[in-house]
C-alpha cells in the first residue's frame, strides 16, 4: 500500500481467481472500484505498490517465480505489465520503491547470489538491468532511495550454513549516476539505512555476539558512509 502528499491511497492485492487488482481510496471520495492489473489466473502471488508524493505509482507482482510490473501516472490508467525479472531469470527476492520524480527502483535477488536493478522513468520504459553484485554467497537486504533519487543498496555476504563471517556491503548511486563499486561497511548480520532529502545516510546494524548490541553512524552525504566503512 502507498500514499501520496494528498493522502489518498493505492493498494494492490491478489483477488479473486488469482487476478492481481488495485484499488483507490481518495481523499473525500472514499475507496473507489478495483481494477485488474493482471489479464489471467496465477499461482500464489506476492505483490507489493509504490506512490510518489504527487501520486504516480508502480506496482509489481511474483507469481511462480515472475515478476511483472505495471505503472501508472496520477490520474491516469494502469500500463500493461510487463516482465522485469533480469533476463528472464526469476528473482528469489525483490523490492519496489519510487522516488519523487516518478521514477521506479525494483531490486532483485536470484538463487545464484546476483543482485541487479532496474529503473523506470514515469512516462519512460524500463532500463536494462545494472549489475550491483555478480555472483556469490549474498543475501539482499534493503533499498533506501530520498525523494531527489539518491539510492543505497545493502547485502549481507558470508556462510549461511554456519553463520560466520557475514559482513555487511553496499553500494551508492547519486540521482541520475551508476551505481559505484560495491564495498564492505560492516561486520553485521542485518544493518538498515535510510536518506533523507539532502543526501545524508543513517545506519544502524547489529551482529552475532554483540550481547544485543544495536550500533548506529550517521553521515553528512552516504558516499563517505560506503567508502569509510563503519567501524
Amino acid at each position: 500500500m502507498g500514499i501520496d502528499a494528498r493522502g489518498d491511497v493505492t493498494a494492490v492485492f491478489e483477488g479473486a481467481r488469482g487476478r492481481v487488482r488495485a484499488v483507490r481510496r481518495v481523499v473525500g471520495r472514499g475507496w473507489l472500484a478495483s481494477v485488474p492489473l493482471s489479464p489471467g489466473q496465477h499461482g500464489w502471488v506476492q505483490a507489493d505498490v509504490a506512490v510518489d508524493a504527487r501520486g504516480d505509482a508502480t506496482a509489481i507482482w511474483d507469481s511462480d517465480g515472475k515478476q511483472r510490473a505495471v505503472s501508472r501516472p496520477h490520474l491516469g490508467r494502469w500500463s500493461t505489465p510487463v516482465r522485469v525479472d533480469a533476463s528472464g531469470a526469476s528473482a528469489d527476492v525483490w523490492t519496489l520503491t519510487m522516488d519523487d520524480a516518478g521514477t521506479a527502483l525494483v531490486v532483485l535477488s536470484d538463487a545464484e547470489g546476483r543482485i541487479s536493478v532496474r529503473s523506470k522513468p514515469l512516462h519512460g520504459d524500463w532500463r536494462r538491468p545494472e549489475m550491483v553484485q555478480a555472483a556469490g554467497s549474498t543475501e539482499f537486504s534493503g533499498l533506501a532511495v530520498n525523494p531527489r533519487g539518491d539510492a543505497l543498496l545493502t547485502w549481507t555476504e558470508g556462510d549461511w550454513a554456519t553463520f560466520t563471517h557475514l559482513t555487511r556491503h553496499a553500494a551508492y548511486r547519486p540521482r541520475g549516476g551508476t551505481w559505484g563499486a560495491p564495498r564492505r561497511v560492516a561486520r553485521a548480520e542485518f544493518a538498515s539505512v535510510a536518506l533523507d532529502r539532502t543526501g545524508d545516510a543513517t545506519a544502524v546494524w547489529g551482529r552475532s555476539g554483540g550481547i544485543g548490541r544495536i550500533w548506529a553512524r550517521t553521515m553528512t552525504a552516504p558516499a563517505p558512509l560506503v567508502a569509510a566503512g563503519i567501524p
